[in-house]
């Protein structure tokens, strides 16, 4: 049985796991950190992506990554994501961005 989420009622951003993911985490140099707590991590993007990835789409755009994530910078997007080598189509404006099945696995290798 598939069941359909509006998503209007997809939290955006990557969620601090220290606060209950209440709060949103915002990307600065290579981390994201927590305003709230201030617990930061480098590694809680792998999380937040396969949840859009098992709840919006296994493809991605730099413009859905950044409106999603709340990356102000389309530099900053295209750096994270070259950064984990996902297989795409396309070239510049309409790249699209596979992520795959064994997401957590694969971005574990550019750590």
């Amino acid at each position: 049985m598939q069941t359909s989420i509006a998503p209007s009622r997809i939290r955006h951003g990557v969620l601090c796991p220290k606060c209950s993911y209440q709060h949103a985490m915002s990307f600065h140099r290579g981390t994201w950190k927590c305003s709230h707590c201030h617990y930061s991590s480098i590694k809680i993007f792998a999380e937040a992506l396969l949840d859009y990835r098992l709840l919006v789409s296994h493809n991605i755009t730099n413009q859905q990554l950044r409106a999603f994530f709340g990356i102000l910078s389309s530099d900053t997007a295209t750096r994270l994501l070259r950064k984990f080598q996902f297989p795409y189509r396309g070239t510049y404006r309409n790249r699209v961005y596979h992520l795959p099945e064994n997401l957590i696995d694969h971005m574990e290798r550019f750590y």
